[in-house]
């Protein structure tokens, strides 16, 4: 949300918006992103809603690695249905283990690099990553400029 903000959008609070969506009966994402746009714009009396949707979050593994993979589509769908800005965003990180020049030590490392990414695996620093390009540093795919932006820069005397 702040980086929503920052770029000058006004946002709902996040447990405003959840208690209002359960109040209509709509508990999981996917009944949510049923519901047409302009209903939920009614609803909450907003310019535009922002769709941000999950297409992978998982981890693949070979014998000594595992790389993690997150993939998300962005879109800001206005008061009368119209797509105005889409984006997507596909991440992936392979942890990567010491290379000590011992070959026996190397192998050990890598195979407990692998379990530990395996019984858990990290997906909040790319998911962030992929935010954070998205939404401030992509050229291609950031977001545009909301109406409540501030420009300091161009408040400065």
């Amino acid at each position: 949300p702040v980086m929503l903000a920052e770029k000058g959008y006004y946002l709902f609070p996040v447990n405003t918006v959840k208690t209002i969506l359960e109040y209509e009966g709509m508990y999981e994402p996917a009944e949510v992103h049923a519901v047409p746009p302009q209903k939920l714009i009614e609803m909450f009396g907003a310019d535009a809603v922002l769709y941000v949707t999950i297409n992978r979050w998982d981890t693949t593994y070979l014998v000594l690695s595992s790389t993690t993979e997150v993939e998300f589509n962005y879109k800001i769908v206005g008061k009368d249905g119209q797509l105005l800005w889409e984006a997507n965003k596909k991440l992936a990180y392979t942890p990567q283990s010491g290379n000590t020049g011992n070959l026996i030590g190397d192998l050990i490392s890598a195979a407990i690099t692998a379990v530990i990414n395996r019984t858990a695996p990290d997906y909040m620093p790319l998911t962030r990553q992929a935010n954070y390009q998205v939404f401030y540093f992509d050229p291609n795919t950031s977001i545009p400029d909301g109406p409540y932006l501030i420009e300091s820069k161009n408040n400065k005397s």
